[in-house]
């Protein structure tokens, strides 16, 4: 049976690295395509107010999941390393760990959101006009938190294992059954928010269903067998100690932009329009910086894991030209048919021009955050998750609130409100920037030329290291302290 499984520690860098990365930009736009959709339809046949809604409620329901999102990537990490060492058995123990954690938090979240939502959106300052349509969207959106999570877990074990195309194919399917579920409950049934939510629960069932079979059906060592879901207590020390700081990340980020958006909301309904509009635009923007960031992800974690660290250096190198560009790209594409593409959500000349000032600001200085979140994607790869989360809460939690309570009360603008993103982007990009120098060329001691053959051997004299990670057979992982990525991968 032929493999779907990408082994990223050999071959020729540049080609693994785009063949691995476009399937998952293909996925992002995609997951994109989930919340837009319902942004378009509703917009269209419900009405401003109902589209308004779902604006509001983006940065809330991003905050609730954030913990369990986060996770994943410890997840991800894990799994991509026990790959490139071929310690297989460790897979399956990460495997049936990660769906344990995703039936906890598809239980905890559906009622605690059930409970929160409204008091959320009431401390957030939600608009009179919409705010009964959030809080019955958002509800059902908490409802279906189970097979989200079930997905991006699933997923995520896919691509850790250098298979990129199947979830792409998986939320495919979801996304037709979405845009189907949107028109029939929206435009036929006129449910309004109500029928997005439930037309994006349904279509989460159907890929989470389609990523679990996927690892039920493999014959390989890490086969899914749902009486065996459970924590295994090395596993999930390892993705906690990996995906804990990820998802503190994750959650304070995301506590930020509930304050912008909250902030937004003192302009009035038409700025909620605008930005949720812009908010939109700027997630499909953003698929080329996250796309590359978890490609290298799993590049340098599979690497990592068979000690070829000079390919390791090589690949970075080689993502930090390709986000230069791209983000280039991306950037000249959108604002050059800004007008186009913001009229398909709204043509309210107000909403437009809110939408407008927002991107014009954001997408020309995207580049600065692609760099950072490359290289934050770099250091937890080897096992660092401390480190980018404390320099992610330092320019986009702190320096973006100092920037917003501090230039917001003198010019009382949305652009000053706006330009917090890029200032925040740089303040986090600079010291992630400086920290990877000083990791990699001093504590690892990888310095000097970077020369890489498709098949190049470990350079295991370079950096001293005898011995990876070893595995006790059944449950546990011990860390050779001789081992830089291992001994390093503690909270320094």
């Amino acid at each position: 049976m032929r493999t779907r499984n990408m082994d990223l520690t050999k071959g020729t860098i540049w080609k693994q690295l785009l063949l691995f990365a476009a399937p998952l930009a293909l996925t992002q736009l995609l997951q994109q395509l989930y919340n837009t959709v319902d942004l378009a339809i509703v917009g269209n046949f419900a009405g401003g107010n109902s589209m308004g809604a779902i604006g509001a409620t983006t940065a809330l329901g991003n905050l609730f999941i954030t913990l369990f999102i986060g996770i994943s990537t410890g997840c991800t990490v894990a799994v991509a390393q026990s790959f490139g060492a071929g310690k297989y058995k460790e897979i399956n123990h990460h495997v049936h760990t990660a769906y344990a954690v995703s039936v906890v938090g598809g239980v905890i979240i559906p009622v605690a959101g059930y409970f929160v939502a409204p008091l959320m959106l009431q401390a957030m300052g939600t608009p009179p006009e919409v705010f009964p349509a959030a809080e019955s969207y958002l509800r059902i959106i908490f409802a279906g938190t189970l097979p989200a999570l079930i997905y991006n877990y699933g997923a995520g074990i896919l691509r850790a294992l250098g298979d990129s195309r199947r979830p792409l194919y998986f939320l495919s399917i979801g996304v037709v059954v979405n845009i189907f579920l949107d028109l029939l409950f929206v435009a036929v049934f006129r449910w309004d928010v109500a029928g997005a939510a439930w037309a994006t629960v349904i279509s989460q069932v159907i890929t989470a269903a389609l990523v679990s079979l996927s690892l039920i059906n493999t014959t390989a060592e890490w086969q899914l067998k749902p009486k065996r879901i459970r924590f295994v207590p090395s596993s999930l020390r390892l993705m906690l100690s990996i995906g804990i700081p990820s998802s503190l990340q994750m959650l304070v980020i995301s506590l930020s932009n509930v304050i912008i958006q909250s902030i937004v909301n003192s302009f009035g309904h038409i700025a909620v329009k605008g930005m949720a509009v812009a908010s939109k635009i700027d997630g499909f923007s953003l698929v080329v910086i996250h796309s590359f960031g978890a490609a290298v992800m799993t590049f340098v974690g599979q690497n990592a894991g068979a000690k070829r660290y000079n390919r390791l250096r090589a690949g970075i190198r080689t993502g930090v030209l390709t986000m230069f560009v791209l983000s280039a790209a991306v950037a000249t594409f959108f604002l050059s048919l800004a007008e186009p593409i913001i009229s398909l959500f709204n043509r309210d000349p107000e909403v437009m021009a809110v939408t407008k000032d927002m991107i014009s600001i954001m997408l020309p200085t995207y580049w600065i955050l692609g760099c950072s979140t490359l290289f934050a994607s770099a250091l937890r790869g080897l096992k660092k998750s401390l480190e980018p989360m404390l320099f992610s809460i330092f320019g986009m939690v702190v320096v973006r609130l100092i920037w917003l309570f501090t230039m917001r009360p003198i010019f009382n603008s949305l652009k000053v409100v706006f330009f917090a993103y890029p200032i925040s982007w740089f303040a986090s990009a600079l010291p992630m920037f400086i920290y990877y120098i000083y990791y990699v060329h001093f504590r690892l001691g990888l310095r000097g030329k970077i020369s890489v053959e498709p098949d190049d051997p470990p350079i295991l004299a370079e950096v001293g290291v005898e011995s990876p990670i070893t595995t006790d057979a059944e449950s546990s992982i011990t860390v050779d302290a001789e081992d830089p990525i291992s001994a390093g991968s503690g909270n320094d």
